[in-house]
């Protein structure tokens, strides 16, 4: 099955205003997602409009099935646009992670965690495209820790 976007965008976004100066923010962890609504003023200051959390961490046990994990990534990845919708957020941000298949020496189950059971790539694949579909930008941001 296949789709044109440029379709859906014609009729998706006909009365839907964003707000350029709200940004979505999404923090990422294999057993949780949490999100934060925050609506920058041009002093640099913000409000934070609302936060969410999405709890995964009985889909991300070793007993779990992974479709069923799989379809839950996507159905948050939808009610987050539903979220962008509702609050007139024009932006959402992601925090860019770089991890690598290794051994982490934290033992099997996070190891196991980490690298299998965890969709990340999935969750920002389904955000991105969707994103799209509703003129919303998407952002990677890249986090220096010193």
């Amino acid at each position: 099955i296949s789709f044109d976007e440029t379709i859906l965008n014609v009729d998706n976004n006909k009365d839907l205003l964003l707000n350029n100066n709200r940004i979505l923010g999404i923090d990422l962890n294999p057993n949780y997602i949490g999100l934060s609504i925050l609506e920058f003023k041009n002093d640099n200051s913000y409000d934070i409009i609302k936060t969410f959390s999405y709890d995964l961490s009985k889909l991300t046990n070793k007993f779990s099935n992974q479709n069923k994990l799989k379809y839950e990534t996507i159905e948050i990845t939808n009610k987050i646009i539903s979220i962008c919708k509702h609050y007139y957020v024009k932006n959402i941000a992601v925090e860019e992670l770089n991890i690598r298949s290794k051994d982490n020496n934290k033992g099997k189950n996070y190891n196991n965690l980490v690298i299998n059971k965890w969709l990340r790539n999935l969750f920002q694949e389904q955000l991105n495209k969707r994103c799209k579909s509703f003129d919303i930008n998407f952002f990677n941001i890249s986090i220096a820790l010193s």
